[in-house]
């Protein structure tokens, strides 16, 4: 029970800081955090913790293939967001979510290295980039007072989508945990909110800049890789998240310091 509530403590934590940071600025800064390791940072780091680091190590090469279904998701998202209607956010997620689990499968008949991985995961994020060049980058003019009741939800969404994929590592094994520790469980909520509280162009600009951020994720999963075994969890989480952050800054400078 304790872990339980560490995991929904942090989770709730990092996600409430990330959206602070991402809604006072633009629906492209959004983006970018949204790719920003978050979601794949707190399921390694807990699998690190509740089974072991060698099995959160063994994962990675895994999570590295999950990033081509992270991609797909966002992409049939934008496909089936069309408008700021309900229905239009239920077909866009339906379309994100299956297209997901169904990447997931293909990528799960693949055995793959860490560098094998990594270059596949390099290629994608390259391809998706070139297939959203187009979409305009929007801003939010008037935004928009959150209930508890949407942050309530954002929360609870990205809590339990975290539990859940931590919570059923050991019994799936290696393989799917991996593949599923990359679900976009923190761009998700945030892409429901931005769709249905200033439309679909907003949420389209997310989903534009979120190839952009997960260059982040590529760096963090393969730094995890490398130091989980030689300087445990906490120190290995801390080592990846300052070679992440520098690469966030080192790319995406000219975003975060331009007037928005």
């Amino acid at each position: 029970m304790g872990l339980v509530i560490l995991k929904a403590v942090i989770t709730i934590g990092l996600i409430l800081c990330l959206a602070w940071i991402a809604e006072k600025a633009s629906p492209r800064i959004a983006g970018i955090l949204s790719g920003y390791p978050i979601g794949t940072a707190l399921v390694l780091f807990f699998y690190g913790i509740q089974v072991g680091p060698d099995f959160a190590v063994a994962a990675v090469p895994y999570n590295l293939l999950g990033h081509v279904s992270a991609l797909v998701f966002v992409y049939l998202y934008f496909l089936g967001a069309r408008n700021s209607t309900i229905i239009s956010t239920i077909i866009a997620s339906v379309f994100a979510i299956g297209g997901y689990a169904a990447t997931a499968w293909v990528m799960g008949t693949l055995r793959p290295s860490l560098l094998s991985g990594g270059a596949i995961s390099f290629t994608a994020i390259i391809l998706f980039s070139f297939l959203f060049r187009k979409i305009p980058n929007t801003t939010i003019d008037a935004p928009t007072r959150y209930t508890p009741a949407m942050v309530l939800f954002r929360l609870a969404l990205s809590t339990s989508i975290v539990l859940v994929i931590t919570g059923l590592a050991q019994s799936v094994g290696v393989k799917w945990a991996g593949l599923f520790s990359a679900f976009p469980l923190v761009v998700y909520p945030l892409l429901v909110l931005i769709h249905l509280n200033y439309g679909a162009l907003r949420a389209h600009t997310v989903l534009k800049n979120f190839p952009r951020g997960l260059w982040t994720v590529l760096v963090y999963s393969i730094i995890i890789s490398l130091t989980y075994g030689r300087f445990g969890v906490f120190l290995g989480t801390a080592i990846a998240y300052l070679v992440a952050t520098t690469v966030l800054l080192a790319i995406n400078w000219q975003v975060f310091f331009e007037k928005q």
